[in-house]
């Protein structure tokens, strides 16, 4: 049985009926769910480890794919195989414009 009056509240709260069934139901729950404060423990550490989970794997992710990102294709030409770049190179007088040795030192 609940009285009105029956408690005085520091904050100044009316002590009605329903009030003190409020109070009496949220004490209940405290009670009740006694590893409250464990779980939300639990919660905040395994937060924290996920966390720095991703934050790991987004950089680990991000530095292995960045060369796709960054990379650059270039036409370079086999040294050994090209023809002269300018008809005035001293290989082309002695092995002509056509050979194969033409952008070759000569022995």
């Amino acid at each position: 049985m609940f009285y009105e009056g029956i408690v005085e509240y520091d904050d100044g709260t009316p002590a009605t009926e329903s009030q003190l069934a409020k109070d009496v139901v949220e004490f209940l729950m405290w009670t009740a769910s006694s590893e409250h404060d464990t779980r939300k423990i639990m919660t905040l550490k395994c937060m924290g480890i996920l966390l720095t989970l991703l934050v790991s794997v987004v950089h680990i992710n991000r530095r292995n794919w960045s060369h796709l990102r960054s990379r650059r294709i270039a036409y370079v030409p086999n040294i050994i195989t090209r023809e002269p770049r300018h008809p005035t190179s001293p290989f082309a007088d002695k092995y002509g414009r056509g050979s194969k040795r033409s952008g070759s030192l000569p022995n």
